[in-house]
């Protein structure tokens, strides 16, 4: 077959010093696809055992119901202003009565405690006035915020709130306990706040997939990293060619010959493709590689250079014609080599059907049996 084979490239060879490609596409027709049908099943039987291969939220109509409504910050600040001045007014009366206690009569001293109580419930007042009405502008602020996407990021809702980001997740927190915000969750690693159930379960829909891409792109990573370096070698010079007859196809004005080897790159890319994916593939490719893709892209190169010189004469057509003619060959043999890399997994999947079949026949599961019990 080898020896065959290097005749054929031979041929080329000779074909493209003398310029006379009249009888190629018979020649090469002819080997080619006497080694695709070889390489499908070198020694007639099945080769190998099959591989496994490693198998923005839209917008919420009415956002508002997912919020409780803002309360009075400017009342509760008012109340802390009420609460402050009561505890002035108390804390000064306080210490009046204390001194004349102290001094004149001791009778003064249970107002004085009176009004020392009093002021120390103003002091209370104004403490949690003025924080009531803090944590309620805080409010309105993540609130607004929030809408109308309803979800943002947990540092720009605490620069906004002049929050750290820890004390704006524990008001985000306190405000979802409290039910003024009645959907409230944060992501994995709380960066950024959602408000409603249902784009959270979206959230979780999109963060599964992006693990499953992420697990997928590493486990080829691993397994790109644990191919053969003679695989991986392959593999390079596979992606030359197909750069080579990319690069002709560029060249070539002809639509038909263009179609011919998009046809051929895309079948040369799934050829090296499946190769990636399962290796032992690439004992198949010894003649592919050595003989009939160095082949074809001599061919295609050549077509190119003649169409780049733009000669016109009748040796020209004719060779042109003939390497034209070779695509379609080239391309059957290429397509079968291809399928031929199905083979295997067809008839495991024809396997796995039959014993399906019997097993469910066995447990009466069939149309024909359910029909019988009936």
């Amino acid at each position: 077959m080898k020896r065959a084979a290097q005749q054929a490239a031979d041929a080329v060879d000779e074909a493209m010093s003398t310029k006379d490609f009249s009888g190629l596409s018979a020649t090469i027709g002819g080997i080619i696809r006497h080694a695709a049908l070889s390489a499908l099943d070198p020694d007639g039987s099945r080769s190998g055992g099959q591989e496994t291969k490693p198998a923005v939220p839209p917008q919420t109509a009415h956002p508002e119901r997912f919020f409780a409504a803002p309360d009075g910050a400017e009342g509760k600040k008012i109340l802390g202003i009420v609460g402050a001045a009561l505890a002035v007014i108390f804390g000064l009366m306080t210490l009046g009565f204390g001194l004349l206690a102290a001094h004149v009569t001791s009778l003064m001293m249970p107002l004085a405690a009176c009004f020392g109580a009093a002021a120390a419930l103003g002091a209370l007042l104004a403490v949690r006035g003025f924080r009531a009405g803090k944590k309620a502008e805080r409010f309105r602020i993540y609130r607004e915020m929030l809408l109308p996407r309803l979800y943002a990021g947990v540092k720009d809702l605490a620069r906004a709130a002049g929050r750290t980001e820890a004390q704006a997740v524990e008001d985000l927190e306190g405000f979802c306990r409290e039910g003024k915000i009645r959907q409230g969750h944060f992501d994995a690693a709380k960066s950024c706040f959602i408000a409603s159930d249902e784009l959270y379960l979206q959230y979780q829909a999109a963060a599964a997939r992006d693990r499953e891409r992420k697990e997928a792109e590493e486990a080829a990573r691993k397994k790109e990293e644990q191919i053969a370096p003679e695989v991986r070698d392959i593999l390079t010079k596979g992606e030359a060619y197909i750069e080579t007859i990319r690069r002709a196809n560029d060249e070539i004005g002809d639509p038909a010959i263009s179609d011919k080897l998009d046809r051929m790159e895309e079948t040369v890319r799934r050829i090296f493709s499946e190769v990636k994916s399962r290796p032992s593939l690439a004992s198949r490719l010894g003649m592919f590689m050595n003989y009939y893709l160095p082949t074809t892209a001599k061919l295609v190169s050549a077509y190119a250079e003649m169409d780049r010189q733009g000669a016109d004469g009748e040796t020209v057509r004719r060779s042109k014609k003939e390497i034209a003619d070779s695509l379609d060959s080239i391309n059957d043999a290429f397509g079968k080599l291809l399928d031929g890399f199905f083979r295997d997994q067809a008839m495991d999947v024809s396997a796995d059907i039959q014993v399906m079949k019997m097993m469910m026949k066995q447990e009466g599961l069939t149309k024909d049996d359910l029909g019988a019990r009936a």
